[in-house]
């Protein structure tokens, strides 16, 4: 019998709803095409799963989206701006506490050498996954990754709403709303066209997630104790710990791929029995769909840490005494509670 585990959180199967932000025109502009990609990208991707949200360029346009995250109303925000000086779309990963105003806002306000927040870190990083963000600047001509947010609105937006987030999901990290601010250089630079089509485009990676296959063995040596490996430094996942296994190759089965895994992580040769557990868990980059599988081998001491950098023998009580990978966490709970099956 596979023992079929619920999420940490319901997940909707429709794409979640989530915000697109520009701002109005200030100073000496007569007009801010980031409202005009922000609608356009809405328009795209589709109004029903992507509200654009008009910004006033002050401090009240900057504490909206902060708002909207504390009404439980969205799960991912998108914040553009523009940046007269810059020529290529740049995904700012960081916000400062920081006014660095060199003109003043729509209200009059000019701040220079001040902090947004007096109690506030120096920075605050983006929710968005930084290789995910590498990975797309990489990929395409035209973007690339920014660790400088300026000192007006934009930072100043990008910031609050940084704060308002993490203070909002502080105890529940795993589960946080995806949050990205991009500066839009000028159309002639970039066309506005290629802008609407880069910004969906990388919208779709971060919100519409793939779905992955993985298994994983459940192994366990002559006492009964279950075998858990821990991730490699220089690994995304650097110090959690999790079942041996991995994703299911193009055209093999659930039971080859085990076998596979296992030999190429750990050396050992496993025959696969049955299913004991299932899990779907949303990652912030992926969905992945596991299922673990009780393997046997007699080759305990065989074990070759071709992927990882730690192994252990757990017994049932011990489970939790290491810090599993997130979809792994719900069996090892479940295990806890009602047994190894």
């Amino acid at each position: 019998m596979i023992w079929r585990l619920e999420m940490d959180y319901e997940r909707e199967r429709n794409p979640p709803t989530v915000f697109i932000t520009g701002f109005e025109p200030y100073g000496d502009l007569g007009a801010n095409h980031s409202w005009d990609v922000a609608n356009g990208v809405a328009e795209a991707l589709g109004k029903d799963a992507h509200n654009p949200v008009l910004l006033s360029v002050d401090e009240k346009g900057s504490r909206y989206p902060g708002k909207l995250i504390m009404r439980g109303e969205t799960m991912g925000m998108i914040l553009l701006g523009i940046a007269p000086k810059r020529r290529k779309i740049c995904l700012e990963y960081r916000a400062k506490n920081e006014f660095k105003m060199k003109i003043n806002d729509n209200a009059g306000r000019k701040i220079s050498d001040k902090r947004i927040s007096i109690d506030g870190p120096d920075y605050i990083i983006s929710t968005v996954d930084k290789s995910i963000l590498s990975r797309f600047a990489d990929q395409h001509d035209g973007v690339e990754l920014s660790m400088d947010c300026g000192g007006f609105v934009c930072n100043e937006t990008y910031f609050r709403t940084l704060s308002v987030e993490l203070e909002d999901s502080f105890s529940d990290q795993l589960n946080r709303n995806s949050i990205l601010f991009i500066h839009l250089p000028p159309v002639d630079a970039i066309s506005l066209p290629k802008q609407i089509e880069v910004v969906s485009e990388l919208c779709t990676e971060i919100f519409l997630k793939p779905e992955i296959e993985v298994v994983g063995a459940l192994i366990r040596d002559n006492s009964g104790r279950v075998l858990a490996c821990r991730r490699p430094p220089g690994d995304p996942w650097e110090g959690w710990w999790e079942f041996p296994g991995g994703k299911i190759s193009e055209g093999e089965n659930q039971s080859d791929a085990i076998i596979r895994e296992v030999r190429e992580e750990l050396g050992l040769i496993v025959e696969p029995s049955k299913p004991v557990a299932n899990v779907v868990h949303e990652y912030q980059d992926k969905i992945v769909n596991l299922t673990i599988f009780e393997c046997h081998t007699r080759e305990f001491e065989k074990i070759e840490l071709l992927a990882h950098d730690k192994f252990v023998w757990l017994p049932r009580e011990q489970l939790n005494g290491v810090k599993w990978l997130p979809a792994d966490q719900p069996i090892i709970r479940d295990w806890m509670d009602n047994g190894i099956p």
